[in-house]
């Protein structure tokens, strides 16, 4: 297991049956920002670059944030996803264990300010574009190479 804060690791620490499987970390304490209204979308794509095979993914995390980058863990905006180019959404989500919403359209309520798009390859090679809008919000785009 490994433990992050503020995306710096503290510390990989190995468990089994002897710890219990649990394992413990000594840390700074830091306070947490508060977030204000959502105005922006953060993308973040696990992978740019997939294989023109029909069936390689790339998972785009999507975070609403506010001016400073703050990520609000309020937000529940509707988000909207295109797609330009040889590629698919293949699925999208938010994590919401309560949710009804459908995973096969191409918009997805946020939740604790995330969601999730899974976006699939053709057998077609070039670039693919995938549009993120969200009402009031500037729009995102990032860009996932298919070869």
């Amino acid at each position: 297991m490994e433990l992050f804060l503020n995306n710096k690791s503290l510390e990989k620490k190995v468990t089994n049956r002897s710890t219990k499987h649990m394992a413990t970390w000594e840390g700074p304490y830091q306070l947490l920002k508060t977030a204000s209204a959502p105005v922006n979308i953060k993308l973040t794509a696990d992978r740019n670059q997939i294989k023109a095979n029909n069936q390689d993914l790339s998972y785009v995390t999507v975070e609403l944030t506010d001016s400073n980058g703050t990520l609000n863990p309020r937000a529940e905006n509707l988000v909207h996803f295109a797609i330009d180019g040889p590629g698919v959404i293949a699925g999208v989500g938010n994590g919401n264990p309560v949710s009804v919403e459908s995973s096969q359209q191409p918009k997805r309520n946020a939740w604790r300010g995330k969601c999730l798009v899974i976006i699939k390859s053709t057998d077609k090679s070039g670039n693919i574009n995938l549009k993120v809008t969200v009402d009031g919000f500037p729009r995102k785009t990032v860009l996932i190479s298919s070869k």
